[in-house]
């Protein structure tokens, strides 16, 4: 699957995202930088509606994205990224919605 497939399989997604209080969703990592392999997951983060009642849910979101792409994801917020390697992420995001 090409990254610009994968960006538009995850665009069809942003309703239901929406509805679940995702508010944006970045790509990062290998597809990211058009370097995926045929093995590789999707890196994502997103920001949420702070008013969201996510909680365990975010989990779930994870494993939707992942159905619909067909590709093992790795899901995390903004602020759930590791401060040694946010700034690096940051640069090579693209944004999905």
């Amino acid at each position: 699957m090409s990254e610009p497939r994968t960006l538009e399989k995850l665009r069809d997604l942003e309703p239901e995202l929406r509805k679940q209080g995702v508010t944006s969703l970045y790509l990062f990592g290998s597809f990211a930088r058009g370097e995926e392999r045929s093995d590789s997951d999707v890196d994502l983060f997103c920001d949420l509606d702070p008013n969201s009642k996510l909680g365990f849910g975010f989990f779930a979101l994870a494993d939707r994205i992942a159905e619909v792409i067909g590709r093992s994801v790795d899901l995390t917020t903004r602020d759930g990224l590791h401060p040694l390697i946010r700034d690096d992420v940051m640069r090579e995001a693209v944004q999905v919605f």
